[in-house]
């Protein structure tokens, strides 16, 4: 707006819609930009989800910063199959063999390229040394992190909050995190929690930053949870390093 000698008064809103047909630089290299053609845009432009999530926000990430890998967020589950002519091809190349519009399962013609990736781990199990499994989830009828309001996002917490309880280990919220714990997390899995990033920004995903976010680490540092980052739940499996400083002794 400064460049074209515009003043306003007051808060300036987080999220300026995209109203025309985005443009991208030459060299950029998005799925976004691949997939992303005039037809589709007429097409799904003033298309909504029930619960208000448009093509404009699901996109913004990806025109604002078109150096991204993918360049597209969904605002909640209906997104996948309301503006399913972007998502389902960006989907597909990411991830063949996997067909949003059934369920989200797998198409059947593909499994035996499958057991053939499963026979290849297995045989590569006995010369592993150190591991790490992550696995990312949102809660049902609950709207993604660029829908979410402050109170969404308070009651997720208290929801994951209220189940970790019964295990061993404990919840600390992002402003309370301790320098020595950030680094370890950093240093494990290379993530810094207290850390936002410009495309999280521009998508919606830090709005009310750093309220409702919080990170469980179990109390022998093998399991961790993180509570409302970029999805509700980003749970990380590590191995347990406690048995083999037991045989040292």
């Amino acid at each position: 707006m400064d460049e074209h000698g515009i003043r306003v008064t007051g808060p300036v809103p987080q999220r300026i819609p995209i109203i025309t047909y985005p443009k991208f630089d030459a060299d950029c290299n998005s799925l976004l930009k691949k997939y992303m053609t005039r037809d589709i845009w007429s097409n799904m432009k003033k298309k909504s989800t029930t619960r208000g999530g448009n093509i404009q926000l699901c996109v913004k990430s990806g025109v604002q910063y078109p150096h991204s890998k993918i360049g597209i967020m969904a605002t909640d589950d209906e997104a996948y199959k309301t503006f399913g002519d972007l998502f389902g091809p960006i989907i597909k190349e990411l991830h063949p063999g996997f067909d949003f519009r059934y369920s989200y399962k797998f198409d059947p013609l593909e499994t035996a390229a499958i057991d053939e990736q499963i026979m290849s781990i297995e045989e590569s199990i006995a010369k592993v040394s150190d591991f790490k499994i992550e696995v990312n989830r949102n809660f049902r009828s609950t709207p993604f992190s660029p829908l979410m309001t402050k109170e969404a996002k308070l009651q997720v917490e208290r929801k994951v909050v209220e189940v970790l309880g019964d295990l061993y280990g404990s919840y600390t919220q992002v402003k309370n995190l301790k320098d020595e714990d950030c680094d370890w997390i950093r240093k494990t899995i290379g993530f810094d929690p207290k850390t936002t990033n410009k495309e999280h920004d521009a998508g919606g995903i830090n709005e009310d930053w750093p309220v409702g976010r919080g990170v469980f680490i179990q109390d022998k540092k093998d399991f961790m949870v993180f509570v409302n980052f970029e999805e509700h739940l980003r749970i990380v499996v590590l191995p347990d390093k406690t048995s083999d400083q037991d045989n040292l002794h």
